[in-house]
């Protein structure tokens, strides 16, 4: 038992020794060597399976680009199956596990990470609809065919809480890891993206902004604002032009968070525009991301940019 002077919650992130499953509580960190003593799996990967539990333990690492795995605003998390380069297959790891995690019976739980070596519990989950495939890049840069598996909470009454320092530190590493990218790289990655953007509870509402298309955005700028036509204005500290992404369409406006509705600006442009809110500016912006798809001959975002500026 927990001494009386200290709360639960506390003493099972320091006590690791004894620690159950049942012990675990939904929306508290802990660490490899708790997870591992909790559900008798490896201490590493991304997919830990344990006979002795009957368990899959499924880590989301939201600091690593190369597994994107996405909240949906319905609830649903797309989780990328295991394997770094090549192909992924469900035949002989623990991708078939998963997806035939409900025919035999292995309770599977979900943690969530934003930093090394520290998970947030999610609670057990369960697949919620049809495995599928899509397109994305390998840990090589090479185009690879990968499974997503569509994931829900089973328990939905506790409620995760993230630390926002937790979020902003993660998108800062992938978007250190991201800048390596080349354009035509990055185009390629977001063609796998399907959210739009998903909204999770911290002390606040978050939007959450992926990484991918942010940096897309500043690199098709070319290192000039795409409203005043001039510079940036200074480069970062890793030498990049200092553009910031601006949403024409904005996120609190429910704007899709997509390459169709964002452009690279300068500060003061940035500024400008979210105090004056001038129409000029606006239709401005939307014929500067018209050209660039044009110039792509990317015909399926042209679509989806008329059906958004055509409201």
């Amino acid at each position: 038992m927990a001494p009386a002077d200290i709360p639960l919650a506390k003493y099972i992130l320091e006590d690791s020794h004894s620690l159950q499953i049942s012990d675990l509580v939904v929306g508290n960190k802990y660490n490899n060597k708790q997870i591992a003593t909790a559900f008798k799996c490896s201490l590493m990967g991304g997919m830990r399976r344990s006979k002795k539990t009957n368990s899959l333990v499924l880590i989301a690492k939201h600091n690593n680009p190369l597994y994107d795995d996405q909240w949906t605003e319905d609830g649903i998390l797309n989780y990328t199956g295991m394997g770094k380069v090549g192909d992924q297959t469900l035949e002989g790891n623990q991708n078939i596990t998963l997806a035939t995690s409900k025919e035999s019976g292995i309770h599977v739980y979900l943690f969530e990470s934003y930093q090394d070596n520290h998970y947030y519990f999610d609670g057990e989950v369960e697949i919620a609809g049809d495995v599928y495939t899509t397109n994305e890049l390998d840990q090589n840069q090479n185009m690879r065919t990968v499974f997503k598996f569509p994931l829900r909470l089973k328990n939905t009454n506790s409620k995760l809480l993230i630390d926002i320092q937790d979020v902003e530190n993660s998108e800062k590493e992938k978007r250190r890891s991201i800048r390596k990218f080349s354009q035509k790289e990055m185009k390629e990655k977001i063609k796998s993206i399907v959210s739009s953007g998903s909204s999770r509870e911290v002390k606040a509402i978050y939007r959450e902004r992926n990484s991918m298309i942010s940096e897309y955005t500043k690199k098709r700028a070319n290192g000039v604002c795409d409203l005043c036509r001039k510079p940036a204005p200074f480069k970062d500290k890793n030498g990049n032009p200092y553009l910031e992404e601006h949403h024409v369409v904005t996120l609190a406006s429910a704007g899709p968070d997509k390459i169709y509705n964002t452009v690279a600006i300068c500060p003061n442009c940035h500024r400008r525009i979210h105090v004056l809110n001038r129409k000029s500016d606006i239709d401005k912006l939307q014929k500067v991301i018209l050209k660039y798809l044009l110039d792509d001959h990317d015909i399926e975002n042209i679509e989806n940019f008329k059906k958004l500026f055509s409201k």
